[in-house]
């Protein structure tokens, strides 16, 4: 993004079903029909409680019609409110499913370690097995206690577990093979469920991540609004807001940012992949406790060292000179591009990652696919690039 619009770029490729087979045919980009200068993202998963997004997406902005609003953040309140609507695509039995999804998820993580242990079978478990579970309730008690999502009452959980009371038999059936686990245990487990409903776990597997671009009606610099939208539970939805930018009516006033499969983007920004800031911190510790056991330092001498504060100092100033010699140049470069090269400099960015997914043996065509551009500008509104 600069002053004059913004360009975004967005791969076809999507993986469906638990095999992460990747399908280079998906649409991600959604222009609003009405000419506002508005588009809808999407990435991560392609579903909203088992409904393509597409379908979805399509259906709010037919429903829009000629609706406009002041910002986008009134665009982004309005599709949320959508998502929370009585629409006939929202049915009672989509959410029972999408609740089963979502609780086996955070059962599956619970219980993986005690399987691996003493088997699947909860019917030959005997108590060493059960305090096993006991012991992963306690490791991941912190799990269930972030904020509150928006909009969201520590009530709806109790009344989630209510509402879903068969669905929690089945999962007990299916997980536990028919055994009802001891008391305390199983309260536990309940308790799991009514605060994961409300609170800020919204896990990438299940999640989605919506990105608005463009301008509200009287918004005159483009910016961006990205949400993460997790499942929804008796019409209200499971989301919070991940990030914002507006670009600021200065001069030298530039923005890149990506969404997903980072790494390539970070590289040719940074040099480096952001993620490897946390493995740098840890190389540089490992390398200063070897360096003062070489040195032979008295025990506490050795011991008033913070090696783990020395560690990150160093790589942030490490992180800062590469925003200075890298990043800074950029963005002062970016703040000055037409538009006709934005987009050019988006669809660049994207076919590097979609290069480096064909070639990574870990990944299954993550990235790939048809490159689509589109150009946003306040008054030219939405027009694919060539």
């Amino acid at each position: 993004m600069n002053r004059m619009g913004l360009a975004i770029a967005v791969d076809s490729a999507v993986s469906i079903g638990s095999s992460g087979r990747s399908y280079p045919s998906a649409e991600k980009l959604f222009p609003l029909e009405n000419g506002a200068p508005v588009a809808i993202a999407i990435f991560g998963s392609a579903q909203f409680i088992g409904l393509p997004w597409k379908l979805v997406i399509e259906t709010f902005i037919a429903r829009l019609g000629s609706q406009r609003f002041e910002t986008l953040a009134e665009y982004q309140q309005a599709f949320l409110a959508f998502c929370a609507s009585n629409h006939p695509l929202f049915t009672a039995e989509l959410e029972a499913q999408e609740f089963k999804a979502t609780v086996s998820l955070f059962w599956r993580h619970q219980l993986r370690p005690v399987f691996a242990e003493h088997g699947e079978d909860a019917r030959e478990w005997g108590e060493e097995a059960w305090d096993a579970v006991r012991g992963t309730l306690a490791r991941d008690a912190d799990w269930w206690t972030p904020d509150l999502l928006p909009g969201l009452e520590e009530s709806l959980g109790r009344d989630v577990l209510e509402a879903f009371a068969p669905q929690v038999d089945e999962l007990r059936e299916y997980w536990f093979d028919g055994v009802l686990p001891p008391q305390d245990i199983w309260a536990q487990y309940l308790a799991m469920i009514e605060r994961i409903v409300v609170r800020d776990v919204i896990v990438p597997d299940l999640a989605s991540g919506i990105v608005f671009l463009g301008y509200g009606e009287g918004e005159f610099f483009p910016g961006y609004s990205h949400v993460s939208i997790g499942s929804r539970l008796l019409g209200r939805v499971r989301w919070r807001q991940t990030d914002r930018s507006v670009i600021a009516p200065i001069e030298k006033s530039g923005s890149i940012q990506v969404f997903a499969q980072p790494d390539m983007v970070d590289a040719f920004i940074l040099g480096i992949p952001r993620r490897m800031e946390r493995p740098l911190v840890e190389q540089i510790e490992q390398a200063t406790r070897t360096a003062l056991q070489q040195a032979q330092l008295a025990e506490a001498s050795s011991a008033a060292v913070d090696v783990e504060a020395a560690a990150e100092a160093a790589t942030g100033s490490f992180f800062e000179l590469l925003h200075r010699e890298f990043r800074a140049p950029l963005m002062d470069a970016v703040a000055g591009l037409p538009t006709r090269e934005l987009a050019g400099l988006s669809r660049t960015l994207v076919s590097l990652a979609a290069f480096r997914s064909q070639l990574a043996l870990d990944q299954t065509g993550s990235v790939g696919g048809e490159i689509r551009v589109a150009v946003l500008t306040k008054n030219g509104g939405v027009q694919w690039a060539a």
